[in-house]
């Protein structure tokens, strides 16, 4: 069971410090966390396999179109929201065509 140590333990076993994760068996974690040694951690779960396994390219596509949109959201005049917009619809037609490329094997 992970547990985040509060203060130290220390003991024939070793030494926990304080604001470290540790992973220990369930009967020990139990006794430092009811002891207000230590508090459980809860595990994230696994991103999707879909998330986990995006591109590289796919990845710098999408901060360029977040950077796009978040250039036409403070363009002032109209010449800056004409090129934020081109930008912006750029950036969307590249994305496309990252997606609907088949992967490569």
């Amino acid at each position: 069971m992970k547990v985040k140590m509060i203060t130290l333990a220390a003991g024939p076993a070793g030494v926990l410090l304080a604001g470290q994760e540790y992973n220990l068996p369930e009967a020990e974690a139990k006794a430092f966390i009811d002891g207000g040694y230590a508090a459980p951690v809860q595990e994230k779960p696994a991103p999707a396999p879909e998330e986990a396994a995006k591109a590289p390219e796919v990845v710098a596509a999408e901060k360029v179109l977040a950077d796009a949109q978040e250039a036409l959201k403070k363009a002032g005049n109209k010449q800056e929201k004409a090129a934020a917009g081109k930008a912006v619809a750029e950036a969307k037609a590249a994305m496309k065509a990252l997606l609907e490329k088949p992967a490569q094997e």
